[in-house]
């Protein structure tokens, strides 16, 4: 099984959409492969994590390191906070993680599981106050 510590740019940074909360995304890159059929997997659908209220009203930001499995159907079997500055920020970022799909990672032409991890940024943009 294939481990690489960080997703293609693609996945690098994912900038996460809320209510009082600015967001950028970018935009999927193309799956790469060899001419020996191997591929790394390619997001088919990702969903923003849901900011924790309780975090978002004290204004704590941060950024939750996950790891996960994609199987070989492209479904996120597992997935696990490697690092976190909250709890709260933990369980968003995994119950996200856990939504995505992928077209399936290729070793010699043949759907494989394979370890990723991606950094899920939470912050916030003040909203400039109303005169």
């Amino acid at each position: 099984m294939t481990t690489p510590r960080a997703l293609p740019l693609a996945f690098a940074l994912l900038v996460l959409p809320l209510a009082a909360a600015a967001a950028d995304k970018a935009p999927p890159a193309a799956p790469t492969k060899d001419a020996g059929g191997d591929r790394m997997p390619a997001p088919k659908k990702q969903t923003a994590p849901v900011y924790p209220k309780a975090l978002l009203d004290k204004k704590i930001t941060g950024v939750v390191v996950v790891g996960f499995i994609i199987d070989e159907k492209g479904n996120v079997a597992d997935a696990w906070a490697v690092e976190s500055p909250d709890p709260a920020f933990s369980k968003a970022a995994i119950d996200c993680v856990k939504q995505w799909r992928f077209t399936p990672a290729l070793k010699g032409g043949k759907p494989v599981k394979m370890n990723m991890s991606v950094d899920l940024n939470f912050h916030f943009k003040e909203t400039p106050a109303k005169k």
